[in-house]
């Protein structure tokens, strides 16, 4: 270092005492012979007080600043040392006239950059010693000190063979111009070596699982940690003392010398204030001739504190291998507390083997693998030279280093956040997750105190990404309070920086938080509908206990106070149906109100560090209005700690008031002419099959499709006053786009063998949710037994109330049928129980089915059905084309059947007589009397268990009544289903409302104590739906410009009377003013109607206008006529027609 004196004059005294080797790189320091004021031992930081006082008085003093570094240099604090010396570079850019000349203009700068580049050499800033030697040698190209040190730098620690070769030659020249042979020799020599060897090489990747370690052999040395050896003589095992042991930095090995009894003493130097522990030192030398004996000895009185350096050493961690005379009880170990102990070696077994070569000979290290630490498996490690030099008496050695610092932080970015804030980075040093013998996890943590020890609150946090020397982390403050805390790295062996790095919470200390939970799905919701999920929100908190005493939930919609809750309620969600209410949540309270906040207070939910999903449910109020929507969502809760509230609206409940209105229709003529017989049918069960796009869902085909349920539910039935709902059965639906298909059984109370009969059907109702069918009743009393075997699983269902239901036996094949689906029987049947309502005991009965045979190879006498699976009782064939029926024993047996073909089969029994027919066509006849008690067992659809024969082809509609149904029956039933489209006739679909709104009259507003009959409700409405579709295309959906296609119903669907006083649909306008008669308006309760409206067939008036006024109105003039539009001026809307004639203007 270059000292200034006060009047800032540069002098440097060269003299050999100016010069000391600092460390194994040798590179020079230049110092002056005396010493700077107060520099005397002891005195430095009086030192210090004296510089900075005179800066103070002088901050140009250039001299100072040089002389403050010198000091903090002295005291091992490099980075004050190169804070003072940029000082004084810029003070001289700025100011070159501060500094003297002496010595060349350009001295001051390269005796401070000379300066910088030994200090960061000392701070193992290697790029920035070469940016400041470099910049040297452009002012003074052959300064000795810069092109020295640069050269060991390139060789040993960048590895650059091209720019330490260049470094030396030009020291060599500058050596040869100014005649020192000496020093010139020993560069040649040097050059010499990097030619032939190249750079030192780094020690080698360290072997798996093992966190950090170098290889020392010769003077080969890690930047981290040197390893220093030296001859010692005399040895200090002859007297087994260390007193004599001589410790400091040691010489040069190539010129050491001795008696033959020298030893080799090993140090760690080089290590100051580094915290690092040691993990392993493990020793192996080669000594060519002669005893020799090993100690490994770490520092002065404390191993604890060596140049500086914190060092632990885990017990077990030193191991030494040896050739020649070699005894643990003459290694000696000393351990911090004065403890003794002797090998315990790692490694685990190792094979080494050496040649002791004569001196100055290389020695080669071969055949040689080691055991990973932790494992038994051998890892092969690079044979061959190993840079072991070669020293005096055939010395080899080879040194393994491993170990662990200790952790330290550098940064935190960003040094402020909050809990659950992403992506923190420490960077720093010494954060080894796992050792490499598996030891332990390393955790981040954050502390309320600044003490390890007494941390008061501590907190793990959630580490992302780590390495050696950075961490990312995701924040967790649990019970932190916000301000400073202090961050702490633990390595896997429980060491920490040595105090906490500090930094800043921003959340306010504990938190509870309401989060947005997984939301419910939007619904259509009734009137009087319970349990609606409308929100649902978490409760979890950083902390434990914590406790919501209060929580207010706030609603919004098109019309909040409208669908007023009867009861809106939180329950908590155990997940048994997803983000949905069920019965088996539990309900936290409930609250009734009116408006748009429910508050709940006085509860008691426990709030963990586990979140809890709840949800929020709303009773709809019985009046609420169709269409309207509703969201809520928590808007406050009452907690102890700081409340973070993130739930937002989910569900949204869309009001629909349902009714029985259907709104579109078709007209349904069944032909008497296909009606057989001379008398009316009594509950004659007609097949309905349809087709068309108009049968598919508005769903699956939102321009044709008119049915809203998936499953067909708003289908029905009426008859031909459109008051009776007619019992129905759904065979099968289909309304995806691909379909538009319908097979239906209705039962006609009375089908007419005279006049056609007619019935309504009605669809296109999104009310509806659930199937409006009555499948016993479409079956009367007398059948015991109706199976479509249209089921695709493992049963067949009876449609009856007798539930015969089959099961499936075999493999059956499901196929296309003549109605609908049905079976094939070839490889499977059906059995059906015993049953007493299929054992005939006397009286009549009635068989039919559609069959249809693939070929006549199933085997003998196969039934379609057969009683108790033998032969007494059967319905079915023989030889095997013939039909056969059979009861008791009587048999009819007639008739041929061809392959291929539908046929219509039926049997007859009328108590005297036994029949069979085919497509109507009678086959034969035989008399029958006397028992008719059935065989007992399982009975078989498509099988004969006796002769193990089945009917090989399909099997379709199969009934059995307990009475003779007769001819005409039979003939009626095959003309339906054989030709349904010929059987009826099917009207285009009738001119349908595409709109409707509910209008309650409120109870609360009709005076009196009983209800009023025919009472003329006033109905005005202002809206932009009232225009016209005309008009506004938009908006509008009125299809008639005089609002003609505006009716009104009641609740059950009948048209009420009504006259529109006033109507505008036009662009501007908007406006319905309306008189409709109401039937019974109740005191009590609401009266709800509907207003239709929106129907493209309507182009005449659908008004009653006398019937509004029926009530004993002798005349109602509204007053509403132009004098000079209309005749009469005035009109009486009664039917005693008192209209009147203007006078005057």
């Amino acid at each position: 270092m270059v000292y200034f004196d006060d009047f800032s004059a540069v002098f440097v005294r060269d003299s050999e005492e100016n010069t000391e080797v600092i460390d194994s790189y040798a590179y020079h320091v230049v110092r002056p012979s005396g010493k700077p004021p107060f520099q005397e031992e002891g005195q430095e930081q009086e030192a210090l007080n004296e510089y900075q006082r005179a800066l103070a008085v002088n901050p140009d003093f250039v001299g100072g600043y040089a002389d403050l570094a010198a000091v903090y240099e002295y005291l091992g604090e490099y980075e004050m040392a190169i804070e003072h010396l940029h000082t004084a570079l810029e003070l001289v850019f700025r100011e070159p006239r501060l500094l003297s000349t002496q010595g060349g203009a350009k001295t001051p700068y390269v005796r401070l950059y000379t300066d910088l580049a030994n200090i960061h050499v000392k701070a193992k800033d290697w790029d920035q010693a070469i940016h400041f030697y470099t910049k040297t040698l452009e002012l003074d190209e052959n300064n000795p000190l810069a092109l020295n040190n640069l050269s060991l730098i390139y060789t040993s620690y960048q590895m650059d063979q091209k720019k330490s070769l260049a470094m030396l030659h030009q020291y060599a020249e500058y050596l040869a111009e100014t005649k020192d042979k000496k020093t010139r020799e020993n560069v040649e020599e040097l050059i010499a070596d990097v030619r032939i060897n190249g750079p030192r090489e780094k020690p080698p990747a360290p072997p798996s699982g093992v966190i950090r370690q170098a290889e020392f052999a010769g003077y080969m040395r890690d930047p981290l940690a040197h390893l220093y050896f030296r001859f010692v003589s005399p040895s200090p095992f002859n007297s087994e003392t260390h007193s004599s042991w001589n410790w400091g930095v040691p010489s040069d090995l190539s010129t050491a010398g001795g008696s033959d009894n020298r030893s080799i003493m090993m140090g760690l130097a080089n290590v100051s204030g580094t915290n690092m522990r040691i993990k392993q030192l493990w020793h192996r030398v080669q000594i060519g001739g002669g005893n020799f004996r090993i100690a490994l000895y770490f520092g002065g009185a404390s191993i604890g504190d060596i140049n500086g350096a914190t060092l632990q050493f885990d017990s077990g961690a030193i191991t030494t291998s040896g050739a020649g005379y070699y005894s643990a009880d003459n290694v000696d170990v000393d351990w911090p507390s004065g403890t003794v102990t002797h090998i315990a070696a790692k490694l685990g077994t190792t094979r080494y083997y050496y040649v002791a070569t004569p001196p100055q000979q290389n020695c080669e290290l071969f055949d040689e693998s080691w055991t990973e630490p932790g494992t038994d498996t051998a890892v092969a490690y690079p044979a061959g030279p190993v840079g072991a030099q070669a020293l005096d008496y055939g010395y080899c050695y080879q040194e393994w280093l491993t170990y662990v610092l200790y952790p330290t932080i550098s940064s935190v970015t960003p040094s402020s956040f909050g809990d659950t804030d992403t992506g923190i980075v420490i960077a720093g040093d010494g954060f080894e997750v796992d050792d490499e013998f598996g030891a332990g996890t390393s955790k981040v943590w954050l502390t309320q105190n600044n003490d390890w020890n007494t941390p008061g609150t501590k907190v793990q946090q959630t580490d992302t990404a780590w390495s050696n020397t950075s961490i990312t982390f995701t924040v967790v403050q649990g019970a932190l309070s916000a301000g400073n805390v202090y961050l702490w790295v633990e390595n896997s062996d429980g060491e920490h920086n040595a105090s906490g790095e500090t930094v800043t919470m921003t959340a306010g200390g504990p938190t509870t938080t309401i989060g947005d939970g997984t939301s419910p799905a939007n619904k259509d919701v009734a009137p009087e509908s319970t349990n609606n999920a409308v929100d649902a929100f978490t409760l979890v908190t950083n902390t434990e206990p914590e406790t919501v005493t209060a929580l207010s939930v706030t609603f919004t919609g098109t019309d909040v106070n409208d669908v007023a809750a009867s009861g809106v309620k939180i329950y908590e969600d155990d997940g048994g149906t997803a983000n949905e209410w069920d019965a088996t949540d539990t309900l936290i309270d409930t609250v009734s109100f009116s408006g748009s906040t429910a508050s709940f207070t006085g509860l008691n939910i426990s709030v963990n560090t586990s979140a809890t999903q709840y949800l929020v449910t709303y009773d709809i109020a019985a009046g609420a209005t169709d269409s309207n929507t509703l969201q809520g969502a928590v808007t406050a809760a009452t907690v102890t700690n700081t409340l973070v509230n993130n739930d937002a609206p989910d569900a949204t409940l869309t009001v629909n008031v349902c009714t029985d209105i259907y709104f579109n229709r078709k007209k349904i003529t069944i032909q008497s002419s296909q009606v057989s017989g001379s008398s009316d049918f009594t509950d004659f069960p007609v097949l309905i099959s349809l087709s068309g796009d108009w049968l598919k869902t508005t769903t699956a085909d939102p321009t044709n499709g008119r049915i809203e349920n998936a499953n067909g539910y708003d289908i029905i039935f009426k008859d031909s006053t459109e008051t009776v709902q007619l019992d129905h059965e759904i065979d099968l639906y289909d309304g995806s786009a691909s379909g538009g298909t319908l097979l239906a059984w209705v039962r006609i109370p009375t089908l007419d063998y005279n006049d056609d009969t007619i019935i309504y059907m009605h669809y296109g109702n999104d009310c509806i949710s659930s199937s409006q069918e009555n499948v016993p009743g479409v079956w009367d009393s007398d059948y015991v037994a109706v199976w479509h075997l249209k089921e695709s699983g493992s049963t067949v269902y009876d449609s009856t109330s007798n539930n015969n239901d089959g099961s499936k036996v075999s493999s059956p094949s499901f196929v296309d049928g003549k109605i609908g689906k049905a079976y094939n029987t070839t490889n499977g049947y059906f059995s059906v129980p015993y049953s007493s309502s299929l054992d005939f005991v006397s009286g009549s009965m009635f068989i039919e089915c559609w069959a249809k045979y693939d070929d006549f190879t199933g085997g003998t006498d196969p039934g379609i059905f057969v009683w108790g699976g033998g032969d007494t009782d059967m319905f079915g064939f023989s030889d095997p084309t013939t039909p056969r029926f059979r009861i008791n024993s009587t048999t009819l047996e007639t008739g041929t059947a061809s392959a291929d073909t539908w046929y219509y089969y039926v049997g007859r029994y009328t108590g005297s007589n036994m029949y069979t027919y085919h497509n109507t066509s009678q086959l034969g006849s035989v008399s029958k009397s006397g028992n008719t008690a059935f065989e007992n067992g399982t009975n078989t659809i498509g099988y004969r268990s006796e002769y193990s024969s089945s009917i090989d082809g399909i099997i379709d509609e199969l009934r059995i009544s307990k009475t003779d149904r007769g001819v005409d029956y039979m003939t009626t039933t095959y003309n339906n289903q054989n030709s349904p489209a010929t059987f009826y006739n099917v009207e285009d679909e009738e001119c349908s409302y595409s709109y409707r709104r509910p209008i309650t009259i409120k109870a609360s507003e009709v005076s009196g104590t009983s209800d009023l009959t025919d009472f003329p409700v006033l109905v005005s409405i202002s809206d932009t739906w009232l225009r016209t579709t005309t008009e506004d295309p938009t908006n509008g959906h009125i299809v008639s410009s005089n609002g003609y296609d505006i009716i009104f119903k009641d609740s059950g669907g009948t048209q009420l009377d009504h006259e529109i006083e006033d109507y505008d649909g036009s662009a501007s306008g908007g406006t319905l003013v309306a008189w409709v008669r109401i039937p019974t308006l109740d005191y009590n309760d609401d009266t709800v109607i509907y207003m239709y409206y929106g129907n493209t067939c309507i182009t005449s008036s659908q008004e009653n206008v006398t019937g509004v006024w029926s009530n004993n109105y002798e005349a109602v003039w509204h007053l509403s006529e132009d004098p000079t539009d209309s005749s009469p001026a005035f009109k009486d809307s009664t039917s005693n027609n008192n209209d009147g004639t203007d006078y005057g203007s």
